[in-house]
C-alpha cells in the first residue's frame, strides 16, 4: 500500500447495496479497519433504517433497470465531493456501472479496476463461462448438451442442472441415478446447463485474488467446513489455507480472460479422478470478504489504492497459522436447532483466530441494528422460515 497519502487528492470508497449481509461487512472493514472515507448507497430503506444503522447518509442507488442506475449514480455524483473509488458489491449494479465506463459517461471523479463488459459478462453467465474454460483447456465439469446428451444416458455418472444465469443455489438439481434423468426435449436448454456432478465430499475450495495491470497483488484460499443445510447450502464455517495447485489454475485462468480486478474462483476436487475443478467465477465481491481482511491479504486495500494509481505491496498466499471464518447468525443457529450441530461446537468461540459474520470490525450498537434489520425484513425473515424447513 502507498507510503504517504498526504499529496493525494481526497476520496471516498463507493460502498452499494449496503442494505445487503455482504455489502455490512465491506463497510465494516473500509472504514473501521482500513480507516478510509466511505460513501453509502442502496436501492430501498435509505431513509430511516440503514441510516439509523449506518449513522450515516444513505443515497438511493436503484440497480432494477439501467436509466434508474444512472440518473442515481449522477445524482450522487452532484452531492458527493472528491474522487470515487467504486467497489463491485453486486452484480447488477457493477454491469451497470461498467456500461457507463464504456459508453463514456462517468465522470473523471471515478476510481476502480474493473474487467472488460464483454469478460464480466461471460463470467456472470455459466454456460459462456464454461465454455471459455473447455476452449482454453482449464478443468471444469464435463458439460452435456442436446448433441451429446445420449452420451451421458448409455454411460450414466451423477449430473447437476443448473441456470445458464444466476447466483447462488437457486434452481440446481442434482440427478444421483439414472432413472431420475429427464428426457433431453424435457430439458429448457436455452436457459440451463448439465454438468457431470463432482464428488467432492470436503474439499471444497476458493481462490481469491486481485490482478491488476496483468500482476497478481493478491491472493489467497480458503476450505469450506460446513454449510446449511449440508448439502448444496450457503457456506457457515470455512478455513484459510494454501492449494499451490489451484492457485496456479486460478492465475492461468485469470490471465487469459485477462482479468482486471477482484475475481473469486470456487474449486471442487473430484474424488474418482483426483484432480480440482473450476466450479463457477465470482466477478463480484464474495460472501466470505469479510476473511480477506482477517487474514491480512490486503485485498481491499490493494484494490482501492490500485484503483487511485497508488503503489500497492504484493501479498502472496502463505503457509500459516489458519484463519477461520463463521455466519453464526442465523444459520449456525439453525443448525443446532435441527440437531445439526451440537451446543458444544456452537460455543466454541475463538476471537483471535475466527471472525464473525456482520460482528468482527462492526461496533456493538452497529452489530446489534443491523441483525434485527437483516433477520426482521419480509424477504429475509420468508428466507429464514424457508431455511428452517430444509
Amino acid at each position: 500500500m502507498t507510503s504517504s497519502k498526504k499529496n493525494q487528492q481526497a476520496f471516498s470508497v463507493f460502498i452499494n447495496d449496503v442494505n445487503s449481509r455482504k455489502a455490512f461487512d465491506i463497510v465494516n472493514i473500509i472504514q473501521n479497519q482500513l480507516k478510509y472515507s466511505i460513501t453509502l448507497a442502496s436501492p430501498k430503506d435509505s431513509h430511516f433504517q440503514l441510516p439509523l444503522i449506518y449513522l450515516k447518509k444513505i443515497y438511493r442507488l436503484r440497480s432494477d433497470a439501467f436509466e434508474n442506475f444512472k440518473s442515481d449514480l449522477t445524482t450522487i455524483e452532484k452531492q458527493v465531493k472528491g474522487l470515487l473509488v467504486f467497489l463491485p458489491v453486486s452484480e447488477k449494479a457493477t454491469r451497470f456501472f461498467i456500461m457507463l465506463r464504456d459508453a463514456s459517461a462517468l465522470s473523471d471523479r471515478w476510481r476502480f479496476s474493473l474487467p472488460t463488459l464483454e469478460i464480466f459478462n461471460l463470467t456472470s453467465d455459466k454456460w459462456s463461462f464454461q465454455q471459455f474454460c473447455e476452449k482454453h483447456d482449464h478443468p471444469v465439469p464435463k458439460s452435456y448438451t442436446p448433441q451429446n446428451f445420449n452420451e451421458l444416458q448409455k454411460q450414466f455418472r451423477p449430473v447437476v442442472l443448473k441456470p445458464k444465469s444466476g447466483q447462488g443455489s437457486v434452481g440446481i438439481k442434482y440427478y444421483e441415478k439414472i432413472e431420475e434423468l429427464p428426457k433431453s426435449e424435457e430439458i429448457d436448454w436455452d436457459k440451463n446447463l448439465i454438468q457431470e456432478k463432482i464428488s467432492a465430499k470436503k474439499r471444497v475450495a476458493g481462490a481469491f485474488f486481485f490482478r491488476h495491470n496483468g500482476k497478481i497483488y493478491s491472493e489467497y484460499c480458503h476450505q469450506r467446513l460446513r454449510t446449511f443445510p449440508n448439502e448444496g447450502g450457503v457456506t457457515v464455517y470455512s478455513k484459510s489455507v494454501v492449494y499451490p495447485e489451484i492457485l496456479e489454475i486460478g492465475k492461468a485462468l485469470l490471465k487469459d480472460l485477462n482479468w482486471e480486478g477482484m475475481a473469486m474462483i470456487e474449486f471442487m476436487f473430484d474424488e474418482p479422478t483426483q484432480t480440482w475443478r473450476i466450479i463457477e467465477l465470482n466477478p463480484r465481491l464474495w460472501g466470505s470478504v469479510l476473511l480477506s481482511a482477517f487474514n491480512d491479504s490486503k485485498m481491499l486495500g490493494n484494490y482501492i489504492e490500485a484503483s487511485l494509481n497508488n503503489s500497492v505491496e504484493v501479498v502472496e498466499a502463505k503457509e500459516t497459522q489458519p484463519m477461520y471464518i463463521r455466519w453464526l447468525l442465523p444459520f449456525e443457529l439453525l443448525s443446532l436447532i435441527k440437531g445439526k450441530l451440537s451446543l458444544q461446537e456452537f460455543l466454541h468461540f475463538n476471537f483471535k483466530k475466527t471472525c464473525y459474520v456482520n460482528y468482527t470490525y462492526a461496533s456493538f450498537y452497529r452489530a446489534l441494528l443491523f441483525l434485527f434489520y437483516f433477520i426482521f425484513n419480509l424477504a429475509s425473515f420468508s428466507r429464514f422460515l424457508k431455511k428452517l424447513g430444509t
